[in-house]
């Protein structure tokens, strides 16, 4: 995961078209540069994130908000690039942090329509460009792309029923549990992207992620409804009983 972000696109497009060998142009070599990253956000970055945040959070204009998280996030994305990391993991990196902070909804909120309206379409858009579904008629990538699609769904399913069954919880709730865990999403899409960039992943094995995201999004909703419907209902009473008497025992 680590080697995934670690290689600028036009570094390896341009060493690939040379016949060269990659090399890094970072100030620190990519290991260095990623076990960095974590230190520098825990020790420095995480204790003045929370200073400007509470600082601008007093700011009766949520819009002050706003514009802050958005240069936080750009400044976090240009520090792991100029690392030789990519971009989008110090925004990801960025965006844990500012995550620790309560910041009320309303503050964020212009930010957040901004992203629903604007930003996720265009990425989603640019997204679906790189998808060509006419490899799905090879057989190799069609088998290849059902392989992924059920090794997905069976894998987060199963995992997520069996830790309901551990901790005592229906079979119904299991299910339900293993149905909205096994949405994938915006994560998967850019974990891919940045691999088809890289040229770490073909286009083919591109669009099998991308279909697999999109498969299980949408059938994650119906099945999570589906078992939902079948669950036995609650008894509040009991239900207390039964925590007051855990609680008791521990």
């Amino acid at each position: 995961m680590q080697a995934g972000w670690t290689r600028r696109p036009g570094l390896v497009d341009g060493r690939r078209r040379a016949g060269t060998s990659l090399r890094h142009r970072g100030p620190l070599p990519p290991a260095d540069a990623g076990r960095a990253v974590p230190v520098f956000a825990y020790l420095v970055a995480r204790p003045v994130i929370r200073r400007v945040l509470k600082t601008v959070s007093r700011s009766p204009e949520p819009g002050v908000v706003a514009a802050t998280v958005t240069v936080l996030l750009l400044l976090s994305a240009a520090g792991t690039h100029a690392l030789g990391l990519e971009a989008i993991l110090g925004t990801f990196v960025a965006g844990i942090l500012i995550g620790t902070y309560p910041l009320r909804e309303e503050q964020l909120a212009p930010l957040r329509t901004c992203a629903m309206s604007v930003l996720a379409p265009i990425f989603f858009a640019t997204a679906g460009l790189r998808i060509d579904l006419t490899a799905l008629a090879r057989p190799p990538v069609a088998l290849a792309a059902v392989a992924v699609i059920l090794l997905a769904i069976i894998a987060k399913t199963l995992g997520a029923y069996l830790g309901a069954r551990l901790c005592h919880l229906g079979h119904w709730h299991g299910l339900a549990l293993g149905a909205g865990l096994n949405a994938r999403g915006v994560v998967e899409i850019v974990v891919a992207m940045v691999g088809l960039n890289l040229g770490v992943i073909s286009g083919d094995m591109y669009t099998v992620i991308v279909l697999m995201a999109l498969i299980t999004s949408l059938t994650a909703p119906p099945a999570l409804r589906f078992a939902v419907r079948r669950m036995p209902p609650q008894r509040p009473r009991a239900a207390a009983a039964v925590l007051a008497g855990r609680q008791t025992r521990a």
